[in-house]
């Protein structure tokens, strides 16, 4: 079986790839958002991570690896944030589901680090600058990424691990999408 991370990549590709093709990612990268586009992006980024990062914090990974919340980074920015958000995926069981997770949030530190390049070009956005959650993605989010890889690749998966794997980077991706009421990124 193929590595995980290449397994994973070639079965979410289809959701990744609706994500970025939806108006307000096409507006973030035409350096045209609006203060209005920019706290619904950062709305859905709320929303999304409240209902992906539920257990994945505390989650007992095998070695030293740790997901970090990034609500917290969220809380920071100068956006009203939405209440009462419910539908939170359930807490990872398996190390194999923890890792499918983990996937798409740490794996969205590489666009969040190109979509904060966008948003610093973007006329209109100054009162946000400097952008703490994708500051964050920036500084923080790619040494995740690569520290979480680094475990990804250390260790032998089964190809039922792998399936349990995808099926829950699937259910993170669809979550993102959800968030979004079809309108976001």
């Amino acid at each position: 079986m193929e590595p995980l991370l290449t397994y994973l990549r070639s079965q979410t590709a289809e959701l990744h790839a609706l994500l970025d093709a939806r108006p307000l990612a096409q507006a973030v990268l035409d350096e045209c958002l609006d203060v209005a586009g920019y706290t619904e992006l950062i709305r859905w980024q709320y929303t999304a991570h409240l209902r992906a990062e539920t257990g994945l914090a505390a989650f007992a990974w095998p070695t030293e690896y740790r997901y970090h919340a990034r609500l917290p980074v969220l809380q920071r920015e100068q956006v009203a944030l939405p209440t009462g958000v419910d539908d939170g995926l359930p807490a990872p069981q398996s190390v194999a589901e923890a890792t499918g997770r983990a996937y798409v949030l740490c794996g969205s530190a590489l666009g969040g680090n190109r979509i904060l390049s966008h948003l610093m070009r973007t006329p209109g956005l100054a009162d946000f600058a400097p952008f703490p959650f994708y500051s964050h993605m920036r500084e923080a989010g790619i040494a995740e990424w690569k520290a979480f890889t680094a475990f990804a690749k250390t260790r032998h998966w089964t190809p039922a691990e792998q399936h349990l794997a995808a099926e829950a980077a699937i259910a993170t991706f669809r979550g993102f999408a959800k968030a979004g009421n079809g309108s976001v990124v």
